[in-house]
């Protein structure tokens, strides 16, 4: 919304019902120059979504061989969330968290063998 004001303009902004602003909800500009910038309504991310991919199949476990794709992807949210892979507790792949998805493919080995995905997760 927003309404001008002489030689410049107020704009106020509002974010839906339950949702956090960041910021000031009124700029003004006096002619020149805003005074601030567009607050950000913040919103939490659900849960993110992980997947283990073999040949182009979501599959539950894994087996020597196979070349696997673990994906990790943000459901929402903003800003838009940072997103990290571990397997074990310990992080896997690129260790650096990335926004909104993230990725590593591993050739499967012995150790691999029947390990449920379960063992991943993402944050």
């Amino acid at each position: 919304e927003g309404r001008a004001m002489m030689k410049g303009a107020v704009y106020k902004y509002r974010c839906n019902h339950g949702v956090h602003m960041e910021g000031s909800n009124t700029l003004v500009c006096n002619g020149d120059k805003w005074n601030g910038t567009v607050p950000e309504c913040n919103v939490e991310p659900a849960e993110p979504e992980l997947e283990v991919i073999v040949s182009g199949s979501v599959v539950k476990t894994v087996k020597p061989g196979d070349w696997v794709l673990v994906t990790c992807q943000a459901r929402g949210g903003h800003p838009v969330p940072d997103i990290g892979i571990t397997m074990d507790g310990l992080p896997t792949g690129v260790k650096d968290f990335r926004n909104f998805k993230n990725s590593f493919t591993f050739e499967a080995t012995e150790q691999d063998n029947r390990k449920d995905y379960s063992v991943y997760s993402c944050k």
